[in-house]
């Protein structure tokens, strides 16, 4: 992904009036940035979600954020992560049953593909995914996946409205940072 960089174009409206106490400006600001950030990550989760046809909780997981501190002033937004197991997309059934016929879509442009002679099944180490059988025996087994996180978010169209949402929420809280300030 990406880096996003934004803008502060008020930093030195900012640095005037905390011309006495630079550190409790430091701290708004920070507390500002991170606001911003999270905005753009839920931006980006509900752009992802419009082409992918995956749960929300499939989404955040992987897609993180550093935190502003008032040393750095500065947030940045990651994503990271394996492939998906496909039964994070909208696959039926989500829960291991007997004799279903396994259905799945990655994306939400797409219609349900029928998996044959696959299965919902639940490993030891509590990983649920769809599989199939690789030959005549009881195991191996396979598993499907879907596209990574990074994967998704990976897309122009993605990037620059995560970048406006991001710049528009930094904005709009500067903005009424300093009429709080200015108002007394």
């Amino acid at each position: 992904m990406s880096r996003i960089t934004i803008d502060i174009r008020k930093l030195e409206q900012i640095e005037k009036i905390f011309k006495a106490t630079p550190k409790a400006a430091r701290q708004e600001l920070s507390k500002i940035i991170n606001k911003a950030a999270r905005r753009g990550r839920e931006r980006a989760a509900s752009d992802v979600r419009t082409r992918y046809a995956v749960t929300r909780s499939g989404v955040i997981k992987d897609f993180g954020t550093v935190t502003s501190t008032p040393e750095t002033l500065r947030a940045t937004l990651h994503a990271s992560g394996k492939p998906l197991s496909l039964i994070k997309y909208d696959a039926f059934p989500t829960r291991p049953t007997s004799g279903a016929v396994v259905t799945a879509r990655v994306l939400n442009s797409s219609q349900h593909k029928i998996f044959k002679n696959a299965f919902v099944a639940k490993m030891g180490n509590n990983h649920t995914n769809i599989f199939v059988r690789t030959g005549k025996n009881r195991f191996p087994i396979r598993g499907f996946y879907g596209p990574s996180v990074p994967g998704m978010y990976r897309s122009d169209e993605v990037e620059n409205n995560m970048e406006d949402a991001i710049q528009k929420k930094l904005n709009d809280e500067l903005d009424g940072f300093l009429d709080r300030i200015l108002r007394g």
